[in-house]
């Protein structure tokens, strides 16, 4: 969808689908007679040592997920600054990843509270968004996942319950860490 706006700010959505009859998209049932049909192209997969250039154009498929360094786990836990022994605070866990091709995209994680229940969330870092991957996404990288955990959180061991890490292909790997990874909520 391209939203257009003229210089008197009237603005129209011009769509580039085909839905089937009853579909809902975009708040809106069915087809418009502005609708226009899907703009498609092909890429051809590059044959193997074939060199890209501006003539040559063809893609390399990511079919693998990315990596994660097991050993490079590091949590540290934080009273949060206002905290006054009320349960809040900052867990900060440290790791490396990698992707073979297209690079780490989405991080998400789950923590496990002492009382079973589980939080989850999404990690924050500079390619979160985004089709591209700036930098070398064959490198080892180290992130960061903050985590802040709410005054009157329950003390006692949390877990970090998993990561599940994908690239920007669509690969997904879930690590499940479940009683291997532990860390004591300050009070």
């Amino acid at each position: 969808m391209i939203q257009l706006r003229d210089v008197a700010s009237n603005t129209r959505n011009q769509f580039f689908t085909q839905q089937k009859p009853g579909w809902t998209c975009c708040g809106r049932v069915g087809n418009t007679p502005n609708d226009e049909f899907p703009v498609l192209m092909e890429l051809q997969q590059c044959a193997q040592g074939t060199e890209l250039s501006v003539d040559n154009i063809c893609v390399v498929q990511d079919l693998s997920p990315p990596s994660l360094a097991p050993e490079s786990i590091k949590i540290q836990v934080e009273p949060a600054e206002s905290s006054h022994h009320n349960g809040a605070s900052v867990v900060k866990i440290q790791f490396k990843a990698k992707d073979d091709k297209s690079g780490v995209g989405t991080v998400a994680y789950r923590l496990m509270d002492p009382q079973g229940f589980s939080h989850q969330g999404y990690m924050t870092h500079e390619n979160e968004y985004g089709p591209v991957f700036h930098g070398d996404p064959t490198a080892w990288k180290e992130y960061t996942l903050t985590v802040e955990l709410a005054k009157g959180s329950p003390p006692g061991k949390w877990q970090l319950e998993s990561l599940d890490i994908h690239d920007k292909a669509g690969n997904r790997k879930h690590h499940q860490f479940i009683e291997l990874l532990q860390f004591e909520a300050s009070h």
